[in-house]
């Protein structure tokens, strides 16, 4: 008697193994198409039971080997797939570039030099075998995914993600928690004068090796106004070449006390003004790149800069420049006055309606050994002395060969009541000089102030709701500042928020913030009558240093640091002197001889 299969059970076994298939297809679909909307680029996973496929090889016959001829025409069959899909695609102008580009492959004409031979498509093509599994890159529609799968010879199908990230010894999550930056922009192997200003005091019993890297905000400055006052400016190469993120340009220049509007303000014989304005905001060398910087030349026919350029300057500034909260105004040079005079009164009445008006002056102290403090001595630093501006003076970052000198006072820098706080004294630069751009070192506070603006501008751009006064950037300052002893006095040297100091080689011989914010751990030992309680550092390296925490005073002087804001604000008072003084110094040591009439003595 014949075995008779009923039709239930047939139907049951076909539903079966429909079953079986879709749950296949399905495994096979786990690729986040979900979140996929666009057309990109796929790996496919091939089973191959024809033998070793070899993807680079020279030889194009197929007949080689039967494993050739299987992707091969497997090959072909999905790339005749795709051009038959081609209204599925939502990147023509995409599919008809790769189009065009396997036509050119499988005429012979393209230019491009290949070695080996991994078929005529560019839709489609080999990219890995090992054992049976064939991998085929694959640019598809998200539609085609689901025709492509369906093929029997077909394991699975994925999104090629961006899944892999080169590894660095900065920690990028460590830093944002720390700043509170939306998004981080690093510059590696910086200007020393960049680096120091984005990390922590670097101590080599901590840390190996130096981080060269500059670590500042992405948004770098962006819709923040530097307005600087100098000798003259050249806009028109590298440093300020990303015109379509901001403006860089001349407004105008100064010359017996009258403004004059023109773009054109370069001075072809001192460079002074170009460094200024790259420390601001060059692409390379300023701490603000992505910051509006507005040039006004004071004069470039001299080095000098006269009364009445001085006033003018400001008034055009104070009339037509300020955008509250947004502008901030940089200024490297000295007049020294006594509170009396007459011109005391109007620049520093211009100052207060500046600041007023929401725009914050930061200026630079003398370059000098001495100490600046106008109530005690009757000599006022202008506008280093107005209580209305940040004053800069200088650290000695003159070789990174001696760092343990570097968070101290320059020896080129004065200091004192009215100098709030301290940035490198030494900078490297890119400028325009004799029609070539050169690179050119720079030292004085000159320069320290640019870079003090800038940061300022990139705190600006990051905390864009917060309107900034010249008191609270200033107290932010204080706050973030690394602080030095200096004869029995506490300075503090500016710092953008970013404190983590990374060694560029990984090693550390601590934990906490100065040792690459490697986690600190206790270890207890229990002796017959207390118990000892003792941190130490994770080990980081393979060297066989011993991984000791030393304690650091920070923390400490940082209190003492804010305690003393308050008073370091308001420190600068004039007081009323009979003295006049009859000399005006720019930071450039550039002395001019000024004769002062007393109205009251004709």
């Amino acid at each position: 008697m014949k075995n008779i299969i009923s039709l239930p059970i047939i139907i049951l076994i076909t539903l079966s193994l429909a079953t079986f298939a879709c749950a296949k297809v399905s495994e096979k679909c786990k690729t986040n198409l979900k979140k996929i909307e666009n057309d990109q680029y796929y790996l496919i996973y091939v089973n191959n039971t024809f033998g070793e496929f070899k993807v680079y090889s020279s030889n194009k016959k197929r007949q080689e080997s039967k494993s050739n001829e299987f992707i091969f025409s497997l090959v072909d069959d999905l790339h005749n797939l795709i051009i038959e899909n081609k209204d599925t695609y939502k990147n023509q102008e995409k599919f008809e570039e790769l189009e065009s580009s396997s036509l050119l492959n499988k005429r012979g004409d393209s230019n491009d030099e290949k070695k080996f031979y991994i078929g005529e498509s560019s839709f489609i093509y080999p990219i890995s075998s090992v054992d049976n599994v064939v991998v085929l890159n694959a640019y598809l529609s998200k539609n085609l995914v689901e025709k492509v799968i369906s093929y029997d010879s077909i394991i699975d199908v994925e999104p090629d993600l961006h899944s892999a990230k080169y590894q660095s010894y900065y920690n990028k999550e460590d830093i944002l928690k720390e700043t509170n930056w939306e998004k981080l922009a690093v510059r590696e192997n910086a200007a020393f004068h960049l680096s120091l200003i984005s990390q922590g005091q670097y101590n080599k019993n901590l840390v190996n090796k130096y981080d060269n890297n500059y670590y500042y905000p992405y948004s770098g400055g962006k819709d923040v106004d530097i307005i600087i006052l100098d000798a003259g400016f050249h806009f028109n190469y590298s440093e300020f070449s990303n015109s379509n993120e901001r403006n860089a340009k001349c407004i105008g220049y100064i010359l017996n006390g009258k403004f004059y509007q023109s773009e054109k303000c370069a001075c072809d014989f001192y460079t002074h003004g170009d460094k200024v304005a790259d420390v601001a905001g060059g692409l390379k060398y300023g701490a603000a790149n992505k910051a509006n910087i507005y040039g006004i030349a004071h004069s470039t026919e001299y080095i000098t800069i006269d009364d009445s350029d001085a006033i003018a300057a400001l008034q055009q500034i104070y009339e037509n420049m300020i955008r509250p909260h947004k502008t901030i105004i940089s200024i490297s040079y000295c007049i020294v006055r006594e509170k009396k005079s007459s011109f005391y009164k109007q620049y520093t009445s211009l100052i207060d309606k500046i600041t007023e008006k929401g725009g914050i002056i930061v200026c630079s102290a003398d370059n000098g050994y001495g100490e600046i403090d106008g109530e005690s001595t009757n000599y006022y630093y202008l506008p280093c002395s107005s209580p209305n501006t940040i004053c800069v003076g200088g650290i000695q970052n003159k070789s990174k060969s001696k760092m343990d000198d570097v968070y101290t006072k320059s020896e080129g820098s004065t200091y004192g009541k009215d100098v709030d706080i301290y940035a490198p004294f030494w900078v490297e630069t890119k400028i325009i000089k004799d029609n070539k751009v050169i690179n050119e070192s720079g030292s004085g506070n000159s320069f320290g102030t640019p870079l003090v603006s800038g940061i300022i501008a990139t705190i600006i751009s990051e905390n864009s709701k917060i309107k900034f006064t010249k008191n609270s950037m200033l107290k932010l300052l204080l706050d973030n500042a690394i602080p030095f002893d200096y004869k029995r006095k506490t300075l503090h040297m500016v710092n953008n928020g970013k404190h983590i100091v990374y060694s560029e080689d990984g090693v550390y011989y601590g934990c906490g913030i100065n040792a690459g914010n490697k986690l600190c751990y206790s270890m207890s030992t229990t002796t017959r009558s207390t118990t000892k309680k003792t941190t130490t550092a994770k080990k980081t390296t393979t060297t066989k240093k011993t991984t000791t925490t030393k304690k650091t005073t920070t923390t400490k002087k940082t209190t003492t640091t804010n305690k003393k804001t308050t008073n370091k604000t308001t420190s600068k008072k004039a007081s009323t002197t009979k003295k006049v003084t009859t000399k005006k110094v720019t930071t450039k040591k550039v002395i001019t001889k000024v004769v002062t009439v007393n109205k009251k003595n004709n």
